[in-house]
């Protein structure tokens, strides 16, 4: 909608979502208890944004950012 609306590029809101999945998590990483489930869903389409992230490094940096909170 924003791309139809000119309001971002299609690179514009593919590095926003890339940031909030970054977050998410970072997020994910701060958890103390709680439980995980992985349900996969249908294949992606055209229409749909593909991220290529590097999710070692994201994991690395997430857990670098958690002992960090966790220290402060």
């Amino acid at each position: 909608m924003l791309v139809a609306a000119g309001a971002a590029s299609p690179d514009q809101v593919a590095e926003a979502v890339r940031e909030v999945v970054r977050r998410v998590v970072y997020g994910v990483l701060l958890w103390r208890h709680g439980r995980f489930r992985f349900t996969p869903g249908s294949a992606a389409t055209d229409a749909d944004i593909r991220l290529d992230l590097d999710l070692d490094r994201l994991i690395l940096e997430g857990l670098r950012l958690a002992d960090q909170r966790r220290a402060s």
